[in-house]
C-alpha cells in the first residue's frame, strides 16, 4: 500500500474504502498509538536520487500499550507547517516522498515510514501529521476509530552551500517596441540570469510578467501602459533576487518604446 505520489485527499479516500461503519475521532491523549521517536530538530533536504532520509529512519508509529485491542489499521502521513497549515496538494506531493501509507503490522502492531523531504522549510518549521485508522476487537458496529498524531516541529535546510548571486549582464532585447494597449512578448539576451522565480524585469518602473528564464535568455511580457498618450521611451531594468541579499540589479539598462497607435 506504499505510495509516494498520492495527495492527502486520495490518501483519505483509500483509508476509508474498507469500512462502512461510522467514524469516531479519538480525543488527543486518549488514543492507542504514539510516535516512537520524535523527528530530529534539524533535518536536511534530500533529492530524489539521494539516499538522505528524515531522521530517525524509519519513523515508527507504535502502540502505547503492549497489545492494543485493534483488529487492523492503516496509517497515513503528511507534512504540515507548525501552525497546522497544510501545503496545497501539488506542493505537498513535491515536498514529502516515501511510503506515505502503511498498514499496521499484525504482529508488531506498528507502522514504519521511510521518508524524504525534497524541499526546505524556508524559515518556517514543519511537522509530520500521522492519521491512524483502525477497528477494535469485538466491535459489532464496525466503528472506524481515527487518531491524529502530530510530531514535534523541525526545520529542513538545504545541504548546498549558499551560492553568490551575480549581477545580471544585459546585452539586447527584441522587439524594442510595442503597443501601449496590450502586453508585448519580449526576449532579453544576456548572462548570469537566475531562474524564473528569482528574476525581476521592469519597464519604466512597471514590473513585467516573466514567462521563462534561463542563464542567458529571459522571456517576459512588457506590461500594457494605457496611461501613455504618446510614443514613449522607457528604461528596462533587469534584476536578480536572493532572499538574503535582496535585489541585485544589472549595471546596464536597455530601452523599450511604447507606441500609441490610437493617438
Amino acid at each position: 500500500m506504499d505510495n509516494a505520489e498520492e495527495s492527502p485527499s486520495l490518501q483519505d479516500e483509500r483509508l476509508r474504502n474498507d469500512y462502512d461503519g461510522p467514524t469516531v475521532l479519538v480525543p488527543p491523549g486518549e488514543g492507542l498509538f504514539r510516535i516512537l521517536q520524535q523527528p530530529a530538530d534539524k533535518q536536511r533536504k534530500s533529492y530524489k536520487n539521494e539516499n538522505r532520509y528524515l531522521l530517525p529512519n524509519p519513523m515508527v508509529i507504535c502502540p502505547i500499550q503492549t497489545i492494543p485491542p485493534f483488529v487492523n489499521g492503516i496509517v497515513a502521513v503528511k507534512l504540515i507547517y507548525e501552525n497546522q497549515h497544510v501545503p496545497d496538494p501539488p506542493i505537498q506531493q513535491n515536498l514529502l516522498h516515501g511510503n506515505l501509507i502503511r498498514e499496521l503490522d499484525v504482529n508488531e502492531k506498528r507502522a514504519c515510514f521511510v521518508l524524504k523531504c525534497l524541499g526546505t522549510s524556508d524559515g518556517q518549521r514543519f511537522k509530520l501529521n500521522f492519521k491512524v485508522l483502525y477497528t477494535k476487537v469485538g466491535d459489532q458496529d464496525n466503528i472506524l476509530y481515527e487518531e491524529q498524531l502530530d510530531s514535534q516541529p523541525f526545520v529542513v535546510t538545504s545541504n548546498k552551500k549558499k551560492q553568490p548571486i551575480n549581477k545580471p549582464i544585459i546585452q539586447d532585447l527584441k522587439p524594442a517596441f510595442g503597443s501601449n494597449d496590450t502586453e508585448t512578448e519580449v526576449w532579453i539576451k544576456g548572462s548570469q540570469f537566475t531562474d524564473k522565480a528569482g528574476m525581476t524585469v521592469k519597464f519604466g518602473g512597471y514590473e513585467a510578467r516573466v514567462i521563462d528564464a534561463e542563464d542567458n535568455l529571459i522571456t517576459c511580457l512588457a506590461p500594457s501602459r494605457l496611461d501613455l498618450q504618446h510614443e514613449t521611451k522607457v528604461s528596462v531594468e533587469v534584476s536578480n533576487y536572493h532572499p538574503n541579499e535582496g535585489v541585485i540589479a544589472g549595471d546596464k539598462n536597455l530601452e523599450f518604446v511604447y507606441l500609441n497607435e490610437r493617438g
